[in-house]
């Protein structure tokens, strides 16, 4: 009995495992499916501390954001993409989403400084962390200046935060793609069951009869 319960905390501590797995592609397996946020729909020249496009909100804690298309075709995107053109001491903004996510990316062009990615489930809890390097090259052109970075996660994410607390730099994001996590883990789900299979199998060795009613 204990050695099937013990192999039971196992599993279900492996199904809920908040490690998180970088991703560096717009083709990885993770992403097949996924919801895509252009920003092409956007007014050109707009700028703003939050905005809501589909299911994504985009939003700043600390510099103005801004629509803009002037660069994007120099970093083999198109049309309308995020720009943190408007300066200040640090950068600090993250991506919403309305519905958890089970896996995102999105493209990185321009990067000048280091940024951390930070993902928080919906109660705000930090699930994990990954440095993104900054890109190597000078001036606003080149495909060393152009990245695609994401996650995908066991646990659900709710909010991405992109971070650097002492630099700020002027940088371009575009095309979030993310995946809505299931409501339910399958791996949970099987664990349970197979957790009452393991009990109700025992119920009888330790001479517990199901009660009936006359």
């Amino acid at each position: 009995m204990r050695p099937l319960l013990y192999a039971l905390a196992l599993l279900l501590a492996a199904t809920t495992s908040q490690a998180a797995t970088i991703i560096t592609s717009s083709t990885d397996a993770a992403l097949t499916g996924a919801t895509l946020i252009d920003f092409n729909g956007e007014t050109d020249g707009q700028n703003f501390l939050s905005a809501t496009v589909g299911s994504l909100t985009v939003r700043t804690n600390t510099n103005t954001l801004r629509f803009d298309d002037q660069y994007s075709v120099q970093f083999g995107t198109s049309g309308v993409q995020v720009e943190t053109r408007l300066g200040g001491s640090n950068d600090d903004l993250e991506f919403v989403f309305a519905t958890a996510v089970s896996a995102f990316g999105f493209d990185l062009n321009a990067l000048d400084i280091d940024l951390t990615m930070e993902l928080y489930d919906g109660v705000g809890t930090l699930l994990d962390s990954f440095l993104i390097p900054n890109q190597p090259g000078l001036g606003m052109s080149g495909d060393a200046r152009r990245d695609y970075w994401g996650a995908s996660s066991a646990a659900a994410v709710s909010r991405v935060r992109l971070v650097n607390a002492s630099q700020h730099d002027f940088f371009l994001i575009d095309n979030v793609s993310f995946v809505a996590a299931p409501e339910a883990s399958t791996g949970i789900l099987l664990t349970l069951g197979l957790a009452g299979l393991v009990f109700g199998g025992n119920r009888g060795r330790l001479g517990i009869i199901p009660s009936r009613e006359a």
